[in-house]
Formats: structure tokens, C-alpha cells, sequence
């Protein structure tokens, strides 16, 4: 799947010429603009998995068997303890970058400073 619905297609197709950098009339570009890669709704699935009924029997009791709650509005970021050599970093960055640093959590800051390095 990538994007929600079939009309969404058109919009993905745009943002993967913006991502690649190329130019929607780019012959050479990689494009799905001719499948439907949405989500699928339950008949849809049932039918192209017409030759094998149980693989959609089996999926919905594997999401049956889930239960997950994935809190909204909250990072989510791994609880992380910093090494000796990390907690230097992060103490010499902080004073000299005071105002970009002493407010960020070891985790921000570890996350931050991997995106960087």
C-alpha cells in the first residue's frame, strides 16, 4: 500500500517526482501511477485471493490476536541511557550551543546527533 484510496494515486505520483527529483514527464522514471497499490477493502482482498481463501482467513486472526494502543500527539521516541563518551558530547555541545541543546532530553539529543553525524 501507498496511499489510502485509488484517487490518491495521482498525489503519490507527484510527491515520489518531488522525493526522486525528477519530472512527471520523465519517461525514465520508476511510476505506479498504472496499478491500484491503495488499500484494499475486505471484498477486494477476498477476490484477488481468490485461489487461496485461508490467506485471508489466517490474516484476519492474526489481527484479531493484536491488541495495540499507539498513543497520539506523543513522540515516540526509545528510552536510552548515553554512554560515558555520549554524555561528554552532549555536555560539550550544550555549552556551546546552549540554546539549540540544554533543553533536549538524552534521547532527543542522541537522535539529533545520529541524524547529524
Amino acid at each position: 500500500m501507498h496511499y489510502a484510496n485509488p484517487d490518491d494515486a495521482e498525489a503519490q505520483d507527484f510527491l515520489s517526482c518531488i522525493g526522486s527529483g525528477r519530472r512527471v514527464d520523465d519517461p525514465d522514471r520508476k511510476t505506479l501511477i498504472d496499478g491500484n497499490y491503495s488499500l484494499r477493502t475486505g471484498e477486494e482482498m477476498r477476490e484477488l485471493f481468490a485461489y487461496a481463501p485461508e490467506a485471508c482467513e489466517n490474516t484476519l486472526k492474526i489481527a484479531d490476536m493484536i491488541d495495540i494502543e499507539i498513543p497520539h500527539g506523543k513522540p515516540l521516541l526509545p528510552v536510552y541511557t548515553l554512554n560515558q563518551k555520549e554524555q561528554e558530547r552532549k555536555a560539550l555541545y550544550t555549552q556551546i550551543f546552549p540554546n539549540d541543546f540544554e533543553t533536549l532530553t538524552d534521547q532527543e539529543w542522541l537522535l539529533r546527533w545520529t541524524c547529524f553525524e
